[in-house]
């Protein structure tokens, strides 16, 4: 993974309990169906057969009471050294700007503190027992009646950064990822 896409996941992970006190008491019902009633329970996932991930498991093994937790709009976890996001079902599908702010560097890199860093436009999507976190590009623009409209709304959709398994579901059917290696 590229280190600016790091760094702005790191941004993301101090700004994220930034948003608790904007997003405090939002809490509504999607609809969204939980795990189980879309199939996205234990044991349905072709990596089982394969010998791979065993699928999600209960959330109090995943989030033990050691956990230290910072609440926000994905709630962040600390278990031992391991780091969790656990992403509330709203968020995904949202679009996110990822901003590097550089406060203090001793680097002699003038693009990234005079420019202010790379900017990002994420989205986190649920893919079965799986997140993806998917780079969105807006390089490329055509009228929606154009024919051509087809090809660039693909090129939008944007690449995959990176695919996580979901370690288990919490209580309002959020998902709980280990983000550790990014960090």
């Amino acid at each position: 993974m590229h280190s600016s896409v790091r760094r702005l996941l790191i941004a993301l992970l101090i700004a994220i309990p930034l948003q608790a006190c904007s997003s405090a008491g939002a809490a509504s019902s999607t609809g969204t169906p939980t795990p189980q009633e879309s199939g996205g329970g234990r044991g349905d996932s072709d990596e089982d057969e394969r010998g791979g991930s065993e699928g999600p498991k209960e959330y109090s093994e995943v989030i033990t009471d050691e956990a230290i937790t910072k609440e926000g709009m994905f709630d962040v976890h600390e278990v031992g050294d391991d780091l969790f996001f656990e992403i509330p079902r709203g968020e995904f599908g949202k679009e996110m700007l990822l901003i590097q702010r550089t406060v203090e560097s001793t680097l002699q890199q003038a693009g990234a503190f005079f420019a202010g860093g790379p900017r990002l436009i994420v989205q986190w999507e649920l893919d079965g027992n799986h997140v993806i976190l998917r780079e969105k590009e807006y390089d490329v623009i055509a009228d929606t009646t154009d024919a051509i409209w087809g090809q660039v709304s693909g090129f939008r959709k944007g690449p995959i950064l990176q695919r996580f398994d979901i370690e288990a579901f919490g209580p309002d059917s959020s998902a709980v990822i280990d983000v550790s290696d990014l960090f």
